[in-house]
This record gives C-alpha cells, sequence and structure tokens, in this order.
C-alpha cells in the first residue's frame, strides 16, 4: 500500500522541465567574413546546386556576391603575393552563439567554459569564442555552463571540428567564363554599335562598351591574378557541404557542429609545371600594354610561387622553401614537419598541358592553306603562331607526356601535406560541344557545327590580323574531329593516369551534352533545322552581339541589347566567345574572349553537384571513421 502511494504520487507531481540551452557555430563557412553572407546563400536542405543556382543567378551584378568580403587578401604577403589572413587556414578559436531558452527574464548570468574561462552576460544569449588547435587534428571539446542569480543553472557540452578543404588547379577550378561580378555594359545606342569590322573612328570595342573609355574595368572576381571565383565548382562544393553540416547542427539531439574552412589556389592558365609544382608566368590578371613602338612591357607577376608553395606556407607553422628538381628544373616547394593536413583536396588540372584549348583553336581556325593570297596565307600562319595554336598529333604527343605527372603530383600531396590519397577529388572536363538533339543512347551523338557561327563574332575579331579578317564559323567535321581526337582523348587519358587512391568527379559529363555550346540553337524548337541556321532570329537574339539594322537606309535602334550572364534560361552550360565578351569585358579583347569555352555559372554548379557526392561520401567515410 505504501510503494502504491509513492507511485501515485510520482505519478501525479509534475516533472521540472529542464532548462534547455543550446549553441551554434556563428559562420560554418569561413571563408565568409560576415556570417550572414553564408546565411544568404546557403544552400537549402536535399537542393543541387544547379537549382539553387537557378535562383540566385538573375541577382548575380554589382557586389551580391561576396567577392570582397572574404579573409583571402590578394595584395597581402610576401613579395605583394596574394596570401590568405593570419589565423584563417590555422584557428585558434571558433565563436558560438548561445541561446538559453528558460532563462530568467531580462537576468544577467555567470557564463563559464570548462573550467577555466569565465564572463558575465545576459542569461537570454551570448557568444563565446571557444578555443581551438589546428596542430592537433583533433575537435574542440568542452562544455558551456551559465548561472543565473536564483540558482538555476544549465549545462551543454560543445564539440566543434573544423573540416579544411584545399583547392588548386587551372581555370576549370578557378572558375574562368564566371567572374563574381560580370561587367555591366553600356551602349552608347546615338553614336557608338558593336560591329564586326569596326570602323576605324571606334578603335575597337572599349570605346563601345565601357562608360568611361575603357579606362575602369567593371568586372571584378574574387582574386583578379587568377580570374578566381567564387562561383568556381570547388567553392560552391564547399558552400553546399557547409550548408549540409549547417542544416545537421540544428537538428535536435546533435552534440557536434563542423565549420567548414575552404582555401583554393587554382589559377586561370595553370599547368603541372607552370603554377602548380612552379610559379605561374602568366596568369590572365596580368596585362600587358605597349611601353614603346617596337617592344612590349608586361607587369610583374604577383604570383610568386607556385600553388603547392602557397598553399604548405599558408598551413604551417614555421618551415622553410624545399630545394627540389624535375629534371634540370627547379620546383618551387615549401615544407615544415608538422602542416595542418586538409581533409579534402579539390583538384582539375592537365588541359593545359595537353594544350586543350589551343588545340580546339587550331581545329577550327582557318588554315595557313586557306588564305586566297599569299599575304592571307602569311597572315593565317602569324596567326596560329601567335595564338600558339596546336595541332591535333602534337597535342596527343602533349596528352601522353602530361599523363605523366599525376603520379609525382599524388606523390607530392601525400608528404606536403600528408594527406591520404583518398582524400583527392579530381573532376572530369566535360564534353561540351555536342548537339542535344542528337545524342544517342550509349552517350554518343553529333557535334555542334554552323549553329554556333552567331556567338562567335567576338572570335571573328580576335583573328583579324593587319587588315585580313576571317570568320571563326566550325563545321560539324571541324568540331567533331576537336571532339573525338581532344575532348575525349584528353578524358580517356586522364581518367587512366588516375592516380591510386584518388576519387574521380565525372558525375555532370551526361548531363553537359544536353547543355553544350550550341544548345540554345535547338531549344524548344519543334523545327531545330530552321532553327539551327545561325540567320534565325531566334538563334541571333540568344547568342548575338548587339546590333543595329538598316531598314530601307533607315537606321533603327540597337537590338539583342539585353544580357544576362547567369539567365537561368539558358540551356548552354559553356561560354561562346560573344558570351565571355559581354561578361568579362577588360581593355584586352583577348582577355576579355579569355572565358570562351569554359563553363558558365550553371555549369560550374552542375560540375559542384558531381564533386559533392565525392565530398560529402568521403566526409561521411571519415567521420564514421571518428576523424
Amino acid at each position: 500500500m505504501f510503494a502504491s502511494l509513492i507511485s501515485l504520487a510520482t505519478i501525479a507531481a509534475p516533472s521540472a522541465a529542464a532548462p534547455s540551452l543550446s549553441w551554434r557555430l556563428e559562420n560554418p563557412f569561413r571563408l565568409f567574413r560576415n556570417p550572414a553572407d553564408f546565411e544568404r546563400l546557403r544552400v537549402p536542405a536535399n537542393t543541387k546546386l544547379e537549382t539553387w543556382f537557378a535562383g540566385i543567378g538573375p541577382q548575380i551584378k554589382g557586389d551580391f556576391l561576396p567577392y570582397r568580403r572574404t579573409y583571402w587578401d590578394p595584395a597581402g604577403g610576401e613579395n605583394t603575393s596574394g596570401q590568405y589572413e593570419a589565423g584563417y587556414l590555422r584557428p585558434t578559436s571558433h565563436r558560438i552563439l548561445l541561446s538559453w531558452r528558460d532563462a530568467p527574464a531580462g537576468a544577467t548570468c555567470d557564463w563559464q567554459i570548462g573550467a577555466q574561462q569565465s564572463w558575465r552576460a545576459p542569461c537570454a544569449s551570448t557568444t563565446a569564442d571557444i578555443p581551438y588547435d589546428a596542430s592537433r587534428r583533433a575537435p574542440s571539446s568542452t562544455e558551456i555552463t551559465v548561472r543565473a542569480g536564483d540558482g538555476s543553472t544549465a549545462t551543454v557540452p560543445v564539440k566543434i571540428h573544423d573540416w579544411l578543404i584545399l583547392g588548386l588547379g587551372d581555370s576549370y577550378s578557378s572558375g574562368e567564363g564566371s567572374p563574381d561580378r560580370p561587367a555591366e555594359l553600356r551602349v552608347d545606342a546615338a553614336r557608338k554599335v558593336w560591329d564586326p569590322y569596326p570602323p576605324e573612328e571606334s578603335r575597337g570595342f572599349q570605346r563601345v562598351w565601357f562608360p568611361d573609355g575603357g579606362k575602369t574595368p567593371q568586372v571584378a572576381w574574387w582574386d583578379n591574378e587568377c580570374n578566381r571565383s567564387l562561383l568556381s565548382w570547388q567553392a560552391m562544393a564547399a558552400l553546399r557541404l557547409a550548408s549540409r553540416l549547417a542544416d545537421e547542427a540544428g537538428q535536435e539531439g546533435a552534440t557536434e557542429q563542423y565549420a567548414v574552412t575552404f582555401a583554393s589556389y587554382a589559377c586561370s592558365g595553370a599547368e603541372f609545371y607552370d603554377g602548380i609544382f612552379t610559379a605561374q608566368a602568366n596568369p590572365p590578371g596580368v596585362l600587358k600594354r605597349a611601353a614603346a613602338a617596337d617592344e612590349t612591357y608586361r607587369a610583374p607577376s604577383s604570383v610568386q610561387h607556385s600553388q603547392l608553395y602557397a598553399a604548405a606556407r599558408d598551413l604551417c607553422e614555421g618551415g622553410q622553401p624545399v630545394r627540389a628538381f624535375h629534371g634540370n628544373r627547379r620546383l618551387d616547394m615549401f615544407g615544415c614537419a608538422a602542416p595542418r593536413r586538409p581533409d579534402a583536396i579539390l583538384l582539375s588540372i592537365g588541359g593545359n598541358d595537353a594544350g586543350f584549348a589551343k588545340a580546339i583553336m587550331h581545329t577550327v581556325l582557318p588554315q595557313a592553306g586557306d588564305g586566297n593570297t599569299a599575304p592571307g596565307a602569311a597572315a593565317l600562319g602569324i596567326m596560329h603562331k601567335t595564338l600558339g595554336t596546336v595541332d591535333g598529333r602534337a597535342a596527343q604527343t602533349r596528352m601522353q607526356r602530361m599523363s605523366n605527372h599525376y603520379r609525382p603530383l599524388a606523390t607530392t600531396l601525400e608528404s606536403t601535406f600528408q594527406a591520404p590519397r583518398d582524400s583527392v577529388i579530381l573532376l572530369a572536363y566535360p564534353n561540351s560541344i555536342m548537339r542535344p538533339d542528337r545524342l544517342r543512347a550509349n552517350g554518343a551523338g553529333d557535334y555542334c557545327g554552323l549553329e554556333m557561327r552567331a556567338g562567335m563574332e567576338a572570335a571573328r575579331v580576335r583573328a583579324g590580323i593587319a587588315k585580313f579578317w576571317w570568320h571563326f564559323w566550325p563545321t560539324q567535321a571541324e568540331m567533331t574531329s576537336a571532339g573525338n581526337d581532344i575532348v575525349l582523348a584528353l578524358q580517356t587519358t586522364i581518367k587512366r593516369a588516375l592516380p591510386d587512391g584518388w576519387r574521380y568527379a565525372d558525375g555532370h559529363l551526361e548531363a553537359f551534352k544536353q547543355h553544350g555550346m550550341c544548345a540554345d540553337a535547338f531549344k524548344a524548337e519543334a523545327d531545330s533545322a530552321k532553327q539551327a541556321t545561325d540567320a534565325h532570329p531566334e538563334n541571333v537574339a540568344r547568342y548575338g552581339m548587339p546590333r543595329r539594322k538598316v531598314v530601307a537606309r533607315q537606321v533603327q535602334p540597337l537590338e539583342n541589347l539585353e544580357w544576362q550572364p547567369y539567365d537561368p534560361a539558358q540551356q548552354r552550360w559553356v561560354r561562346t566567345p560573344n558570351d565571355s565578351l559581354r561578361t568579362q569585358t577588360r581593355p584586352s579583347l583577348a582577355k576579355s574572349i579569355g572565358g570562351a569555352f569554359h563553363p558558365t555559372g550553371a555549369g560550374y554548379a552542375a560540375m559542384a553537384d558531381a564533386a559533392y557526392e565525392q565530398l560529402t561520401r568521403l566526409f561521411d567515410e571519415r567521420r564514421s571513421e571518428g576523424r
């Protein structure tokens, strides 16, 4: 009877609600200085980056992206070389936001971290900096206690991991073609108009497009020297992982949280031995200007070190340059006994070594024998020499030589950063010149051809030398040769050369075939043959430059002035020369069309989704191993 009364009393007595003390990381994506930028750009749960980008794409202009609000200092470091700010890659603490749901209203409490640091702050909420030792390769573990004046207390365990993602590579890793701040072009409709054969008085495109006559480029990048963008596949994949981990941290019962630290050193134009192992001689942000009639002056590059040197220097505490050679070539390396080890290394490299872009250029440009006059043939020869084009046979030779560079790189990444081989994710180069309406079930199909004409006006100007002009109008036969002999050969060569243990991200390859350079020529048209002609109004509107029409000898207003570089309605995931000119206009025409044959923001998002699948798999494996 007595026991029953006790049981009834226990059931009837109301249980005291346990005080609820919770916390979260202030900044889960540490690259952004302002946590609000992460919250604004956060990828929603279970959302692919391709879908996410379609939502933000039309908003990307001006300073919408926080490219000026990161911990990368393009002018910092030794010899004016860009560098991540001190403390970013080797953090000593992480700030958390604390909230006590059952706090006494309006009261001030005593807060304490572990058995040491204490402070007074409002009971309802406060912030705390949790000590972190990057050299330990272990999470921070402690507990937070809060005490109110009425004697009530609450305690919560805090465990913080910092996941380091390192980005290396070439233009496909840097984000070439998709600047953080695209050009906002203004056309003087009364006097100036784009003309593929500009009149002498216009002095080229600068005075047509720039509000101040070309003195101040409006396009901007996260790093202007390397055309490095926050819209690169590496940055977007890291952002998606940070978003996923922030969502998990907010779930009930979560006891640990992850910050993502992302650092990219990728640079457009990089090769194995001109950027990765040695300092890059001529990154795209280095402009050339004529100093005199008979000489060329090149401003000194601020890329003073190789990507491997710069990353090791920033991840080391102490350390020194390492004397190393490749044949008779001295490498630019840095080492220390205990670098901070990257948890993942994202990479694309090899395309420039194989002469990828220059081989395609050689295939689709007129050959010297095509000139119908001796001066014309001579000018074509000069053009190929100036552009450094590479014929198919030379490209094949370069691919075979390039394939021998991956294993030394794998060994170097392992020794320099002490990173396991399975932490490296190599991204496949996509095939971006296929016709979406001619794909077969086995993945093969036909390539783009003359339907690409309307997007090639800027390249047609680029080919002009000494008043000799040629159309940059690749035929389907030429693009088929480029696709089979160069693009597919490069994909096959790299996959065969993949070092043991490396992960290969190629989940985007099939999707890219549906979104090649000529995809918009066949968009939602029943009569694709008619739509494919370069003169079709819809095709010109989607690809062509603004121009004026002359009707009955009367000059009409400019047409096709509207241009959204990140328009989700575009089907193509790769820039045409016209796209590049209108997106990343610079005082140099060659620099302005440097984004041609590179992905759009939507293309990089699709590539990032493929990389994310490998990245999140790697993360889950490491977490299950307790690392």
